[in-house]
């Protein structure tokens, strides 16, 4: 494509090209050959296209992420969690409060003893003022009722997420409308599809459970959270979370509830690989942080390549750097218009969907 030299030659301007311009010099690069065809590639569940222009996009149901009700962070919010596993109520205190003063918005707690002391392990804590959130592993789900009777009546922000759904014990008591007691921890998979729709299926469960026992749809949807990996794939981690968010606004249509957007936490797992060290964790953790946020996390935790300095700050500081330096907290919906995510994000979203419908037999 050449530059057309208008009157002032320090102007240039570029022609855009027609589509059939792109697939006419495609097909003769290719020798004959259908380009949409032989350059399009399945992956992960979904195809990806060569090529995306406005008409890819012009029959799918406009979805975009409503700005955040946090002026403070911007319209585009997310809370920044480190991650603590907690063995020992003081010293997991101790970390908590370090992370809290160096960058963290908040905390995300992972119990691994039989007994926890809440009192001990929140002292000094101002929790009206952070995020804090629990991941519950198997065996643990007494930690529950104990962290929401330690937080009760404060204002708490944060989510109860379990790694496994059925588990779930009980809605939040908690005066508090930003404390999701109803979290589900999706495995991640590398079928994207699969991944979506598996996550569709336990809220689905969950949605059913609580309902059945009496509780409003609306405040079993109001509880709902959901805790979702990233990985290094860009495009994919911003179009899973999105079509995720999507899907679940469909899915409760079906309960006459409209209008909730759903919490997700997404978390970049330990990057490393000798042949980039030292920090390889920081570049992908940096991608899948881009990814979290663009895709609409409501909470965000990096982990880091280890828990001494300065690699743990590091990791704790990405967050920090994207949302004061980069200023991706300025815009609601940052990838909306994008032709190539709306179509990949349509195609997740169709393919969970109509593997969803079959699964449950609708």
């Amino acid at each position: 494509m050449n530059p057309e030299i208008k009157s002032n030659p320090d102007q240039i301007q570029f022609r855009t090209p027609a589509p059939g311009e792109w697939t006419e010099t495609a097909t003769q690069e290719l020798n004959g050959e259908n380009p949409l065809e032989k350059l399009s590639k399945k992956r992960r569940g979904f195809v990806l296209k060569p090529y995306y222009t406005k008409p890819d996009t012009n029959q799918l149901t406009e979805f975009q992420l409503p700005a955040s009700g946090l002026p403070a962070y911007g319209p585009r919010a997310w809370y920044n969690l480190p991650a603590i596993r907690v063995t020992n109520e003081p010293a997991a205190n101790a970390e908590a409060l370090h992370y809290l003063s160096s960058g963290a918005d908040g905390i995300l707690f992972v119990p691994a003893a039989q007994q926890l002391n809440f009192k001990n392990l929140l002292s000094g804590i101002s929790v009206p003022h952070c995020a804090l959130s629990l991941l519950i592993e198997p065996g643990h789900e007494n930690h529950a009722e104990q962290f929401l009777h330690s937080t009760a009546n404060q204002n708490s922000t944060g989510c109860i997420f379990y790694r496994q759904p059925g588990s779930i014990q009980q809605l939040s008591g908690n005066n508090s409308i930003t404390m999701h007691s109803l979290g589900i921890c999706v495995a991640a998979k590398e079928n994207l599809v699969e991944e979506l729709t598996q996550a569709l299926e336990d809220g689905l469960a969950v949605m059913d459970r609580f309902t059945a026992q009496g509780h409003a749809p609306a405040t079993v949807a109001q509880q709902m959270a959901f805790h979702f990996y990233l990985d290094s794939d860009f495009f994919s981690s911003i179009a899973k979370l999105k079509a995720f968010k999507k899907l679940w606004a469909t899915l409760l249509t079906g309960y006459e509830v409209a209008g909730e957007d759903v919490y997700v936490h997404a978390t970049s797992r330990v990057f490393t690989k000798e042949t980039l060290q030292p920090h390889s964790n920081l570049i992908k953790s940096t991608t899948a942080a881009l990814a979290a946020i663009a895709g609409g996390s409501n909470y965000l935790t990096v982990l880091p390549e280890s828990d001494a300095e300065p690699g743990n700050r590091a990791a704790r500081l990405v967050s920090a750097i994207l949302r004061d330096e980069s200023h991706l907290a300025k815009v609601a919906d940052p990838t909306a218009g994008s032709y190539f995510l709306e179509a990949l994000i349509h195609q997740l979203a169709e393919n969970a969907w109509q593997k969803f419908l079959t699964r449950v037999g609708a």
